[in-house]
């Protein structure tokens, strides 16, 4: 459908339209931008089927780089199509595509993109049933939530309870809700999401691991994520200072001070090794930008959006803070590392912390093994005694 739009609608572009090209600038391009960022949420589907994929070291990063590649790209020629076929003043928000080609008179084509806009958004809504179900069911496995969600169907070897438990939500979500608030909250949360990942790999690559209890490496697992506040803080502030026009010289010294900071964890910080088959490369400059485009489009963003943010994630503060906290694996690897640091025995880098965490994960991983869920519901409950 999409390939049909782009080379349909090619055919009949008036470059007329294109003469008041960004009529409101790059703070417009940037708004628009931050309001339907959540399109590129699709690919994150990808990341989460990560325990239902053969190779997922190899074959994941090919899916969510091939993914993001293939959708922009599409999006792009879509968007040069439509505004070539129809000024952008004259677009319909509410169906855009349907809308421009009624508008030069093809009215069946109209039809047919109607029908291929609607069963568009039915897989789209589809992708994200399942790959929300499978989020639950990896913080269910990693003890952050309940139980309950990391039960599946014995028949079909999936999470009936957090898809069904998904399908509802999002059903209230669409009746109550209008479709441009929805759109900035979703947007939102994925920003926020794609921050805190930029933030984490910092933190991750930096930050020694817990077994190392020298004193220097507890103060660097203190500076790396003091540093990456920093980074966000400063991202923000340049975004709120660029977007109401603050002076050029302010805006600038924030730029300078990000890449300093930036400098700072590059070549004063050592990097842990990274040992895994895909890894992000040029770091910290990869990940310190994608915090920087990340904070920055959230800047766009209005205060609504910020105020229906800060309840969900009350919400799962909560969550965490009165049952993930105390059902959270981690508890059970540091007690374990304690209780072997106070028996003289050597806590190192070399030891494989997440050993003591395998029974569970062995007993529970890969969906597609259809493991019975009354083992998930046993190990998770030796695991609880155990803590």
């Amino acid at each position: 459908m999409i390939l049909f739009i782009i080379i349909f609608g090619s055919m009949h572009i008036d470059t007329a339209n294109y003469s008041d090209f960004a009529p409101f600038g790059v703070g417009g391009v940037m708004k628009g931008a931050g309001i339907v960022f959540f399109s590129f949420i699709g690919f994150d589907s990808v990341s989460t089927l990560a325990g239902e994929v053969k190779n997922p070291g190899r074959n994941l990063p090919i899916g969510i780089v091939g993914t993001l590649a293939i959708a922009t790209v599409l999006y792009c020629a879509v968007a040069i199509v439509m505004t070539g076929m129809v000024r952008y003043d004259l677009t319909d928000k509410d169906a855009p595509l349907a809308t421009a080609f009624h508008q030069i008179g093809y009215d069946t084509v109209a039809a047919i993109v109607g029908f291929g806009a609607i069963t568009t958004l039915t897989a789209t809504t589809l992708c994200s049933l399942l790959g929300q179900p499978r989020i639950y069911f990896q913080m269910a496995q990693d003890g952050l939530l309940f139980r309950r969600f990391m039960v599946v169907s014995r028949k079909t070897g999936v999470p009936e309870f957090g898809t069904v438990l998904t399908g509802i939500g999002a059903g209230l979500l669409a009746v109550l809700f209008p479709i441009d608030q929805l759109a900035s909250v979703i947007s939102i949360g994925t920003l926020l999401a794609f921050a805190v990942v930029c933030g984490g790999l910092l933190v991750l690559r930096y930050a020694p691991p817990a077994s190392d209890r020298s004193r220097a490496s507890r103060r660097v697992r203190q500076l790396v994520p003091g540093i990456v506040c920093v980074l966000a803080v400063l991202a923000f502030s340049f975004a709120l200072a660029a977007r109401h026009d603050v002076s050029f010289v302010i805006c600038a010294l924030m730029l300078w001070l990000f890449v300093c900071v930036t400098a700072y964890l590059a070549y004063y910080v050592k990097q842990q090794p990274c040992t895994a088959t895909f890894a992000c490369p040029l770091v910290p400059a990869v990940p310190a930008a994608g915090l920087f485009v990340n904070c920055y489009l959230l800047a766009q963003l209005d205060g609504a959006a910020f105020l229906r943010a800060i309840v969900w994630t009350l919400i799962g503060l909560l969550i965490y803070v009165f049952y993930g906290i105390r059902h959270s694996q981690l508890n059970f690897v540091v007690d374990n590392d304690s209780d072997r640091a106070d028996d003289g025995d050597d806590v190192s880098d070399n030891d494989n912390d997440v050993d003591y965490v395998v029974p569970l994960d062995e007993m529970s991983a890969g969906m597609g093994d259809r493991h019975d869920s009354h083992v998930r519901l046993l190990a998770a409950d030796a695991l609880d005694d155990a803590q």
